[in-house]
Order: C-alpha cells, then structure tokens, then sequence
C-alpha cells in the first residue's frame, strides 16, 4: 500500500508539476498575445501617423505649389502692364516728336500771317 501510495503521490506531483509547466506556458501565452496586440495597435498608431503626414505634407506641397503659380501669374501680369506702359510711352514719345515739327510749322505759318 506504500509503494502504491508513493506512485500516486508521485503521479500527483508529477500532474501538479505538468498543471504549473501549462499554467506558466497559458501565462507566457497570454502575455505573447498582449505584446503582440500592443504591437499591432502601436503599428497601426504609427500607420496613421505617416499617413496624416503624407497628408500634411501634400497639402504643403500643393500650397508651395499655387502660392508658385500665384506669383508666375503675377510676375506675367506686371510684365505685361510694365510692356503696355513702356508701349504708351514709346507711342507718346513718337507723338511729341511728330508735334513738335507741326508746331514749329504751325508758329512759323502764324508769324508769316502776322507779318502780312
């Protein structure tokens, strides 16, 4: 009845060793999963991070780029009132100079008429 006592004490132990080795495997189990479950939500955390990045950083780029086309239409719209003024006083320069002889002409005629 001893030996038979012993086995079973034996067994016993050795169950209760084996219910501890499962308990311990469940625990570092469950501890696995929650690391892994922190990982996803950090990876998907850091996901969403880059893509509000790429997002923010298109949206500077597409500003950067209007605010750049903004100033190319300025910069063509000053040149062409810069070419349009420069235009008129060319055209008033040449005026001057076709009223300037008429002028002398007209004077000359009036003196002319004067002396007569």
């Amino acid at each position: 009845l001893e030996k038979e006592l012993q086995e079973v004490k034996e067994k016993l132990k050795a169950g209760a060793d084996k219910d501890r080795e499962r308990e311990s495997l469940a625990k570092e189990l469950q501890e696995a999963k929650a690391q892994l479950q922190d990982g996803s939500e950090k990876a998907a955390l850091s996901t969403a991070r880059v893509a509000e990045l790429e997002a923010l950083l298109q949206a500077r780029e597409a500003e950067e780029a209007e605010k750049a086309a903004n100033s190319t239409a300025k910069i063509a719209e000053l040149e062409a009132l810069l070419r349009a003024k420069e235009e008129k006083e060319v055209e008033a320069a040449n005026s001057t100079a076709r009223v300037a002889p008429l002028e002398a002409l007209l004077r000359e005629k009036e003196k002319k008429e004067a002396e007569e």
